[in-house]
């Protein structure tokens, strides 16, 4: 089983779309996309990049200054097209980079898929701690509108965050950053995981980080795992046979280097290494304690070794002997941002499963060219062969299903009646076109351990769908103990075969053994509209959340959360302080207001309910927050961004 939470949630997921796994799969084909060459299922995708002596994209290429070899055929470049990602969003506000959107959607397609993979061995001196959460945070800032990001953690794999387009949400799990509290795979061995889960996912241009201290791997060792000594005892010490071992050890890991290689290729992925041990001598030094051991230097030498190696070997590059490698990181996401996308269809029809080499040239002097160097062709399908339907399919990708846009908000909420606390699901699906069609859903609930916990499948019929209407949102209850989940939703249209799916993350609070918590803030639009209740499930709030979070000045909204307080003491008084933020940090509404122990009810919870005051808000993005607190050394907070248009 794969060492990363990360993947294990993935593989969860798997439980739940077991239930739709019917038939051969049939009737569907995926939207048109300009920067991928979807129309014929034949034709094979390269993105290429082409850089300078400087490593700066060369730009203003076409077709045919391109020439694609398979197996040293030369092929027909049928499709192509030069992309340039935008740049990441600059967002002057503090809180724009540090407060998630409560809104999960599924509204980024085609997107660059970058990871940014985590060594917590970085972290036990404090100074390679430091350079490792400045260099991840690096990263995570220059995700663009275009890109979906992740944060993979190779020990604490439950602190990581799935692929998202939110940058703030990703901060928050590099801000997780800790030792490690169990034992971790090697470096190798999580970077062969991530390409593999990433090769799942066609067509798309995926990007690597790892931040860490690396692996050693000499080049002396590797060069005597493929051509060891003599045998002859009579020519060895007994220092040599130690030496002897090590270089074994070494060896097994350069098959394991070599797989990484061959993985990373068939994937398309480009891997970058950041050097979290920073500025150190490299002066080559003798070998220290124990014949067959390395002294540190030998170490820190070894390591950088091995990063070298192996961006030389998967077209990134290495940021080693660097006390700012976060300086780097721009210039990263420069040279991956900008390449070609080359499709042509393969002089070899057959679908024989087989690995196929290839080649990208381009005729221009003093340039290097990075592509994939492979593919696998793919396998006939037999008559009797099973594949998943698209609802589970896209319940169970590595990335969310864009074909259906989707948008998901998940309110938490607490419980001292028992031992789970209800969750309030509200999904917005899309407008319904000419004719009104019933969809499908599946929801899935992991919790931090990767394991499925809860499955659920509802179904929206035609008849509450409108033709021609305005989106649809469906409501539903779950409940769940404490703790921290991850969600999937997926739905399919019965009548185009489109399906979407959407991720969330949610923690539900444990009101009876903390002294105070919080709900999450749902949002009411009045006129409320009723939406959909999907489940048998009783609905236990007093209103219907809505999706919405950019509304006009003369709209009417109000924001509604309950507050808790557990343990055996008596219901203290609190202060509950109410602002308003604007895209400058300036807070533009402050309100603070005491509440009396009396405001919570026999079963220890109040509720806090308040209009936003829209109407005296400029154009604008804005922050809701709400801050309870018992005394200046407990309380708890939560917040909502939104927008008036």
């Amino acid at each position: 089983m794969p060492i990363m939470h990360w993947l294990k949630r993935v593989a969860a997921t798997g439980l739940a779309a077991s239930v739709v796994v019917t038939g051969v799969q049939t009737g569907h084909t995926a939207g048109q996309s300009l920067a991928q060459f979807r129309a014929r299922v034949d034709l094979i995708q390269i993105d290429v990049s082409v850089l300078d002596k400087s490593r700066r994209p060369v730009r203003e290429l076409t077709a045919a200054d391109f020439t694609v070899l398979e197996n040293g055929v030369p092929q027909v470049v049928s499709a192509f097209s030069a992309v340039d990602l935008p740049d990441p969003e600059v967002r002057p506000a503090a809180w724009m980079r540090t407060s998630p959107s409560d809104v999960f959607a599924n509204s980024v397609a085609d997107a660059r898929l970058v990871v940014v993979l985590v060594d917590e061995r970085s972290t036990y001196a404090p100074a390679m701690r430091q350079l490792a959460h400045r260099a991840a945070l690096a990263a995570v800032d220059e995700i663009g509108p275009r890109d979906l990001g992740a944060v993979v953690y190779m020990a604490n794999t439950q602190d990581g965050a799935e692929f998202t387009n939110d940058r703030a949400r990703l901060r928050a799990a590099v801000d997780r950053l800790q030792p490690a509290t169990r034992p971790a795979a090697s470096p190798i061995s999580a970077l062969t995981q991530v390409a593999d889960a990433m090769a799942a996912v066609a067509n798309r241009r995926k990007t690597l980080i790892y931040v860490g201290p690396g692996e050693p791997v000499s080049h002396n060792s590797l060069t005597a795992s493929v051509t060891p000594g003599s045998n002859d005892p009579d020519l060895r010490s007994a220092t040599q046979a130690l030496e002897d071992a090590e270089i074994e050890r070494q060896g097994t890991i350069f098959q394991r280097l070599r797989l990484l290689f061959q993985r990373t290729q068939a994937a398309n992925v480009n891997l970058y290494l950041i050097d979290t041990a920073g500025l150190q001598s490299s002066a080559p030094t003798p070998r220290m304690g124990a014949p067959g051991t390395l002294s540190p230097i030998d170490i820190g030498r070894d390591s950088r070794d091995f990063m070298h190696i192996v961006a030389k070997e998967t077209g990134g590059r290495a940021v080693t002997l660097n006390n700012a490698p976060e300086r780097q990181v721009p210039a990263i996401f420069q040279e991956n941002g900008s390449y070609y996308l080359l499709g042509f269809r393969s002089t070899n029809p057959r679908a024989d499963g087989q690995l196929r080499k290839l080649e990208v040239k381009v005729n221009r002097t003093d340039v290097e060219v990075r592509a994939r160097r492979s593919y696998v062709a793919p396998k006939p399908v037999t008559a009797g062969s099973v594949q998943a339907t698209p609802l589970g399919s896209a319940l169970q990708g590595l990335v969310p299903a864009t074909d259906l846009r989707l948008a998901l908000v998940a309110t938490p909420f607490g419980s001292f009646a028992g031992p789970e606390a209800p969750i309030a699901l509200s999904l917005r699906l899309p407008a319904a076109g000419a004719s009104a069609s019933g969809l499908a859903m599946l929801f899935n609930a992991s919790n931090d351990r990767g394991q499925s916990v809860q499955s659920r499948r509802w179904t929206v019929p035609a008849s509450a769908r409108s033709a021609g209407a305005e989106a649809t949102d469906v409501h539903a209850r779950v409940d769940l103990p404490p703790g921290r989940y991850d969600f999937r939703v997926s739905a399919q249209d019965a009548a185009s075969g489109a399906a979407g799916s959407v991720f969330a993350s949610v923690e539900v609070p444990d009101v009876v053994k903390l002294p105070l918590t919080v709900s999450g803030i749902a949002l009411e639009e009045l006129p409320a509209k009723p939406g959909i209740l999907v489940d048998d499930m009783p609905w236990f709030l007093p209103l219907r959340p809505t999706l919405n979070r950019a509304f006009a000045a003369t709209a009417t909204v109000a924001a509604f959360m309950r507050v808790y307080q557990g343990g055996a003491t008596p219901a203290q008084p609190v202060t509950v302080d109410t602002t308003i933020l604007d895209g400058r940090d300036a807070a533009v509404v402050r309100k603070s207001e005491p509440w009396d122990a009396s405001k919570f009810s026999a079963d220890r919870t109040a509720i806090y309910r308040a209009p936003l005051p829209l109407a005296g808000l400029s154009p604008g993005r804005y922050l809701f927050k709400v801050r309870v607190a018992v005394n200046p050394k407990q309380s708890v907070e939560r917040a909502v961004p939104f927008e008036v248009r």
